[in-house]
Formats: C-alpha cells, structure tokens, sequence
C-alpha cells in the first residue's frame, strides 16, 4: 500500500509540474470545414461605386455555401492614401453595402477601406455579416514609401473574428514583412487564432516576395493563411500580378489564382486537419511569449 501511494504522488507530481507542457491542447469546438472565396480585382481608380458593382458581378460564380467572402486592400478605391476624401463614416455607403451582400449570401463579407472615424483616418478591415459589422482593424504598419503615414493613423490592437468555431485574425498588407505583429499565441490550451488573413495591393516590383513571406508566416504560426491582392493597373502606373492564395499550416499553397487575372478563387479549409497537425507536430509551448508595444 505505502509503494502504491509513493507512485502515485509521483504521478500527481508530473502532472502539477509539467501538464501544460505535454498534455494536447484544448481542441476546437467542432471539426468542420469552412469554404472560403477570394475576390481578385482589377479595382478601378478612386471608383468606389464602380468597385461595388464589380463585386457583385463576381458573385454569381460563388459556391452555393460561401461562408467568408474577402476582398483586397482599399477595395472600393485602389491604394489611393492622398485623396482622403474617399474616406466613408462607418455608417457610409460601403458599409452599408457590405451588410447587404453578407446577407443575401449568408456569409461574412471582409475587406479594406479608407475610414475616417472621430477626425481621424484608417485603412481599416471591416468583417460584415447579416447583422452588421463583426470587428474591425486598424492596419499597424503604414506604408511609410508611398506615404501611407502622413494622413492616415496606425492601428494599435490586434483583434480575433470568431466565426463558425474558427478564430480569425486579420492583417492588411505592409503588415506581412513584420512577423512579430502577426505572431500567433498559445495559452491555457488554445491557439490564439487559426485562420490568418492578409488584405493587399502588393505590387510587381515586390511580387516574388508576396508568396515567400506568406508561406512563412503560415508555417512560423500553425495556421492557415489567406493572401488577397488585387490585379491590373492603379492610378499611379503600378501592376499587380502577384496571385492571391491559400495556404495550409505545413506551408503548401492548395490553392492560388491566376496571375494578373480577376475572378474568384475558393477552397475548403478543413479545420479538422488543422487540429490534426497541431496535436502531431505540438511545438507551440515552446514558442517564445512576448508582449508588443503599442
């Protein structure tokens, strides 16, 4: 008897002392699969109503169960970060559009804008549904070389959509060469997000770059990851081919558009295969926990 309590103290010992290291983490809620559309657009110049209409164009190639349809950086506008008076309210024309396509699709509907909110101007991501605006994102890192920062306000929080037992963490852009901003958390058994995002207009001379430094940050964060760049020509002569694209947590793209072509590119993304390959290559404890500055 005294043998059989000295085991298992030992036992209750081990587990006090390094479960949190070795015991799997808390799993998602359910397994499922989320089918996830990207919009590729060749956006016209500072257009924001022809912008709209392209969008709706689009949809008619859809899946019938679309559950998150995203488009690119600045999708009413191109990058046009001068002319702030493109900026809309929140309860403008765009957002109000937005809710209208989330609901007749029964989906969420996410991308960027020139927001002005409280005399202040952001490039924000809006993620709308049926019943309005999810969460929002102010874009971290402005484009300092195309003068981004001189009008336009730096976000200073990162936020998680939370939708269909999924966490989604949003970025936009410039945001993607700073790897510590997007980095993903392990805490108290669960990740902090599993589905990353990056709302673009990621030009040419950068575009080899585009696909090296998503695939990174796919891998570096057990995440899926989502880039969405637009095509054509913007008003100050950039071209954007870069091709938008979906890739798994091991860092394969399973699926990529076409370069410089508009159109719709759309992928199931298994969060059951996620879990999966969380539990059989388990190195998030190890990562290194850090806090950021605002």
């Amino acid at each position: 008897m005294a043998l059989i309590f000295i085991v298992r103290r030992i036992k209750i010992i081990f587990l006090c002392k390094f479960a949190p290291r070795y015991l799997t983490y808390k799993p998602l809620k359910e397994i499922s699969m989320m089918n996830i559309a990207v919009m590729q657009l060749d956006l016209k110049w500072e257009e924001p109503l022809m912008n709209r209409h392209k969008v709706e164009n689009l949809l008619t190639s859809l899946p019938n169960e679309t559950d998150l349809i995203l488009l690119p950086e600045f999708f009413t506008t191109g990058f046009s970060v001068k002319n702030i008076g493109l900026a809309e309210p929140m309860n403008g024309p765009t957002v109000s559009w937005m809710q209208k396509i989330a609901k007749e699709m029964n989906c969420i509907l996410a991308g960027t804008i020139p927001i002005i909110d409280h005399g202040k101007y952001y490039n924000r991501a809006l993620y709308v549904s049926r019943e309005g605006v999810m969460a929002s994102y102010n874009k971290r890192h402005l484009f300092s070389l195309g003068s981004e920062h001189q009008l336009y306000t730096p976000g200073n929080k990162n936020v998680i959509v939370e939708y269909k037992n999924a966490k989604i963490q949003p970025q936009i852009c410039y945001d993607l060469r700073f790897p510590v901003w997007s980095r993903n958390r392990y805490s108290n058994f669960q990740f902090a997000y599993d589905i990353l995002i990056y709302h673009a207009n990621w030009p040419d001379p950068r575009g080899c770059v585009w696909e090296q430094l998503l695939i990174a940050r796919a891998i570096e964060n057990q995440a899926y990851l989502v880039g969405i760049n637009r095509c054509g020509q913007d008003g100050e002569g950039l071209s954007y081919s870069a091709p938008s694209m979906i890739i798994n947590p091991k860092g394969n793209i399973i699926a990529q558009m076409e370069p410089a072509k508009e159109g719709v590119l759309s992928a199931n993304i298994d969060l059951g295969e996620l879990k999966r390959f969380r539990e059989k290559f388990f190195i998030a404890p190890d990562w290194d926990n850090f806090d950021v500055s605002p």
